[in-house]
């Protein structure tokens, strides 16, 4: 059964751990579980109810959005989620004190079951945070409860920041907010969680308040709805179905139940829309890519010890500060003769693996040599990128140690992209193909106006003037220079054009069509010389780096052999692309093959 049952003092221990999974779901095993143990709680001997983990990693992950995708119609939808929507209600309205104890993810309907209960704990570890998949990942609207009991605990203004703009929260975060009400060691988890609950047993269990509402709620809704108008036109009805969800359930507009019935009927549309399934799509493809990095295990039991160096590389200051600060329980510093992996500025003599400005360096050791053998290029991380490509080949002898430095860097939370490239990192080859023809529309005389109102048309959410706040604009600039041959100067002046962040009305059909271009010769060079895995590994870049359109699935599934064909009869696009784009696009579009077969 997915629940192991304890019970001492009164305190009722249900401990998830979902069988043949490295992650806790709430399917349907779990919910007629649960149902069954708290219909026949009896209050008279049971005074209060611990969730707990017994996956260190995970708390708890999302159920709702393969329940939605999994059916055809709205009734279906509706259908599917009665009995987990019975499990969730029965934990609300327990009639005794419920605490979920939060260790490792605690993803979409995770952050939801942890809401539903009436007192929360968190592990103070690097793998435990708080995040809400639904709306930032996957175009849906949430189906358990969020939008009802997240405002009355965060607030308003902090319950549209986790819903609507995705934000994550560790532990100390969740408890600044007001998300959790102690946070603990992960040595002192337990004892923590079984005193704070044996200390509230008995009392009477808190009743929901509707959130304060005054000037500061109104001034939160008006900023939200000018962040929303700004927004792909594509994306902007849910967004305000989401903000008026959240505003019904500050304001406590009804009964829970009749919220939930709400809830449940707009979340069943999103997830049934066009961009609920396209974007629902890249769920498989984001977890291909995170197997290929870790060899198909999601987390790893070895301990790495890693040697850092004192270095003026503000990126490789950060990350070494990350390792040893939160506490990644796979990680540990080592002095640097005796470390299995070794920090290295990217100014070091044995730092070639991965070429590219932002980069932190890793040295796997081998017998007592100094070889560089992978790289490690996170170009926004000191600005909140995820995205991390683990760059460059190792002995067989060596592959295990790099699958477990791959489990370790998602266990902080990033996206880990594995790759094998011959010339220059992935990210910063997708880079320069993005930018390419937009430096040849600048160069031209061409707008940021024109072209952000194409781009945001066309689903991206980033545009380009976010792009260079978050690389740098001199970074970005040589990185360019060094790429596309342009000189650093003109790379600059076309970057300044760029910088801003206004649109206009009128859009340019020739700036995607170019766009296509020019990604899919850095695409299908890749795919040729096997420089990654599998597409899935570009479309995880392509995300996280480019903010490709969620709607569009990624970038491999857009770029079809038709969607190029019709690209290359754009003359304009052709030239704004470059002869050399042009002719690969058209070996590719004579070759027929898709990236997605």
């Amino acid at each position: 059964m997915p629940f192991r049952e304890s019970e001492s003092d009164g305190v009722l221990r249900l401990t998830l751990d979902t069988p043949g999974s490295p992650v806790n779901v709430f399917n349907l095993a779990t919910a007629r579980q649960l149902c069954g143990i708290l219909d026949n709680l009896d209050a008279a001997r049971t005074r209060a109810v611990v969730f707990d983990t017994a996956k260190p990693d995970s708390f708890l992950n999302g159920v709702g959005l393969m329940l939605a995708h999994a059916t055809r119609t709205r009734d279906d939808v509706m259908s599917a989620a009665e009995i987990p929507w019975s499990a969730y209600r029965a934990i609300y309205e327990c009639p005794v004190p419920t605490f979920a104890v939060v260790q490792g993810s605690c993803f979409g309907c995770g952050v939801e079951f942890a809401l539903s209960c009436d007192y929360r704990i968190a592990a103070d570890t690097s793998v435990t945070q708080f995040y809400m998949t639904e709306v930032a990942d996957y175009l849906f609207l949430p189906l358990f409860g969020s939008t009802w009991n997240l405002p009355e605990t965060v607030g308003l203004e902090s319950a549209i920041d986790l819903l609507l703009w995705g934000q994550r929260w560790d532990a100390a975060t969740a408890m600044r907010n007001g998300l959790v009400d102690e946070v603990a060691p992960a040595s002192e988890l337990a004892a923590v969680a079984h005193a704070f609950a044996t200390r509230t047993a008995g009392l009477p269990v808190p009743e929901p308040a509707a959130a304060a509402w005054g000037d500061a709620e109104e001034l939160a809704v008006a900023r939200t709805r000018q962040r929303i108008d700004a927004l792909p036109p594509t994306y902007q009805p849910l967004y305000e179905q989401a903000l008026e969800l959240l505003m019904l359930g500050a304001k406590k507009s009804g009964t829970y139940r009749e919220h939930q019935r709400r809830e449940l009927e707009a979340s069943a549309h999103s997830a049934l829309s066009a961009n609920g399934k396209a974007a629902y799509s890249f769920f498989y493809l984001r977890q291909m890519a995170s197997q290929r990095a870790t060899g198909g295990a999601r987390t790893g039991s070895a301990v790495l010890s890693v040697g850092i160096r004192d270095t003026d590389d503000g990126d490789a200051r950060t990350l070494a500060r990350d390792f040893v600060q939160r506490r990644v329980p796979q990680l540990q510093t080592a002095h640097w003769d005796d470390a299995a992996l070794r920090l290295v500025s990217a100014g070091s003599a044995h730092a070639d693996a991965a070429a590219g400005s932002g980069a932190v360096r890793v040295c796997l050791r081998a017998g007592h040599c100094d070889a560089v053998g992978l790289g490690i290029y996170a170009p926004a991380y000191h600005r909140g990128g995820r995205l991390v490509e683990l760059a460059g080949t190792v002995s067989d002898g060596d592959e295990d140690l790099a699958r477990e430095l791959a489990r370790a860097l998602q266990r902080l939370g990033l996206e880990v992209a594995r790759t094998t490239p011959r010339a220059g990192t992935l990210s910063d080859r997708m880079l320069a193909a993005y930018w390419r023809p937009w430096l040849a529309f600048a160069g031209g005389g061409g707008g940021a106006h024109l072209l952000n109102a194409t781009l945001r048309a066309a689903g991206f959410v980033r545009l380009p003037s976010h792009v260079i706040d978050d690389l740098g604009g001199e970074p970005l600039a040589s990185l360019l220079a060094a790429r596309l041959g342009h000189g650093v100067g003109s790379a600059d002046v076309a970057l300044e054009a760029l910088a801003d962040a206004g649109f206009g009305a009128e859009q340019d059909p020739s700036l995607l069509d170019a766009f296509a271009l020019s990604m899919v010769e850095v695409c299908a060079e890749v795919r040729e010389a096997r420089e990654a895995r599998d597409q899935t590994i570009l479309d995880l870049i392509a995300r996280e780096l480019l903010d490709f359109p969620r709607h569009l699935c990624s970038l491999g599934c857009w770029l079809t052999v038709d969607r190029v064909r019709s690209a290359l009869a754009n003359g304009p696009a052709c030239a704004l692309a470059g002869q050399a784009a042009a002719m690969r696009a058209a070996r590719f579009a004579d070759e027929g093959r898709e990236f997605y077969r």
